[in-house]
């Protein structure tokens, strides 16, 4: 048997060299049943087209002819691409991201994701954002998934299998001296959310320090605290830190939490914590210290050079085995002017740091539990920094003035590099911002080095 086959249009003809029996015909029909569209047949030849929604093929066979049927999927059309508007969308998103609106650069990224899907032009700018607003993790994500091989990219994707890194921060104040070492882990365990588990070794140096007779005496003494917290973004832009620590040896323990919501320019910060370990002051390095504390504040985006926060807290301070023995109202906020974008980048920032004593604990004698007392720093400050091949250098420089008596100079230069994993961070200067038992100018040096442990 001959059987020739034409198909055009999702239409099947099929000629043979003989006659077709009606019996096989209704045969294939009943077989085929609704999928069959349009059946037209002559004693030689027949025309076939499939249904609405299905396909149809034809092959020749040992026995005649054999019909394939199959669901139709419809492709999408694609859009139309544009090369010269697609180039505009990304130079404007990475315009808004360059001034300081992350989440407006966010949105144009996300709508240029819809209309050209799978662009990696597109997927590296949106992976950029991501960066840039801390989601490091969905990040390295991306940059894993575009196979992204420069240094920038390279090292957050190396962030995904985690990192441990060793600080160690030396401060000197009047009467007051520490040096506070901490060995910290992270490791992301699920979407955006990773886990943290640090050691800190705090050794404290003060003289004199109030104890519980009132007497004031010197003290060198070193204690340990564990930390375990767990970080991350739970939605596009709302960002979680849970933290638990607690003094070894000492059998007290706390929480505390923060939510933050909203894009970098517009956010809302809200904290809580209980019992949680604090060394503001000598006395409560040496005593087993904690803090209470609730707060609210934010941060908001003026224009593109101007940026404004502040936070308000209400903080109760206490001692291991003595409870809350002192009550405070604290502030602080500031503002930010961008007065030269490019490198050297230059910014004028005003920072206030207060505090404002309630009920404070008195010792025999009359003297305080804690040292608190009534402090507003007011601080102005230029900040500048410009990047050297793999060295980012920046600093500081500006005077304080506290309200309630003082003043002097506050500075700070600070360097940093990253390579192959490996990141190192050097801080130093001199500050005149009045605290608790830093009543004058305090020196501090602080050295970081973290290594990414590669992606998992």
């Amino acid at each position: 048997m001959s059987v020739k086959l034409e198909t055009r249009d999702n239409e099947i003809v099929a000629r043979f060299d003989h006659p077709l029996p009606p019996d096989q015909i209704r045969a294939m029909q009943h077989a085929v049943g609704d999928r069959i569209g349009r059946f037209e047949w002559n004693e030689n030849s027949f025309l076939l087209q499939a249904a609405a929604g299905d396909t149809a093929s034809a092959e020749v066979c040992d026995n005649g002819v054999r019909l394939i049927f199959a669901k139709l999927i419809e492709q999408p059309a694609s859009p139309a691409v544009d090369p010269a508007a697609k180039d505009f969308a990304l130079a404007s998103a990475a315009a808004n991201q360059a001034a300081g609106y992350p989440n407006r650069a966010r949105a144009q990224l996300l709508g240029l994701v819809r209309q050209y899907p799978r662009d990696p032009g597109v997927e590296r700018a949106l992976a950029d954002s991501d960066a840039a607003i801390g989601a490091r993790l969905r990040a390295g994500r991306a940059y894993l998934m575009l196979r992204a091989q420069d240094d920038d990219a390279g090292r957050i994707v190396r962030e995904l299998g985690g990192a441990i890194g060793v600080t160690v921060l030396a401060r000197d104040g009047t009467g007051f001296r520490q040096i506070d070492g901490t060995v910290r882990g992270t490791l992301p365990i699920y979407a955006e959310v990773a886990a943290e588990a640090a050691i800190r070794v705090v050794r404290t140096h003060a003289d004199p320090v109030i104890d519980s007779t009132g007497i004031g005496h010197e003290v060198r003494e070193s204690h340990t605290m564990l930390e375990l917290a767990a970080r991350g973004f739970v939605g596009p832009t709302t960002r979680v830190d849970l933290v638990g620590a607690t003094w070894i040896g000492r059998g007290s323990a706390g929480l505390s939490g923060q939510l933050r919501l909203g894009p970098p320019e517009r956010e809302l910060r809200l904290l809580g914590a209980y019992h949680l370990p604090d060394i503001s002051t000598a006395e409560q390095a040496v005593g087993g210290g904690f803090i209470n504390r609730i707060s609210i504040g934010g941060t908001l985006r003026l224009s593109s050079k101007a940026v404004i926060q502040a936070d308000g807290y209400i903080n109760r301070y206490g001692l291991a085995g003595e409870g809350v023995v002192a009550r405070t109202v604290s502030v602080t906020g500031g503002l930010d002017y961008l007065l030269r974008r490019r490198e050297p980048w230059l910014t004028l920032t005003y920072r206030l740091e207060a505090e404002y004593p309630g009920r404070l604990t008195l010792r025999p004698g009359g003297a305080l539990a804690l040292p608190f007392s009534n402090r507003e720093n007011h601080t102005v400050q230029l900040a500048t920094g410009k990047r050297f091949g793999i060295v980012q250098l920046g600093g500081s420089a500006g005077w304080t003035k506290d309200r309630f008596g003082g003043s002097g100079p506050t500075a700070t230069i600070n360097a940093s590099t990253a390579y192959h994993g490996w990141r190192a961070e050097l801080a130093t200067g001199v500050s005149s911002i009045s605290r608790p038992d830093f009543p004058g100018r305090q020196y501090f040096l602080r050295v970081s080095f973290t290594r990414a442990l590669g992606r998992l």
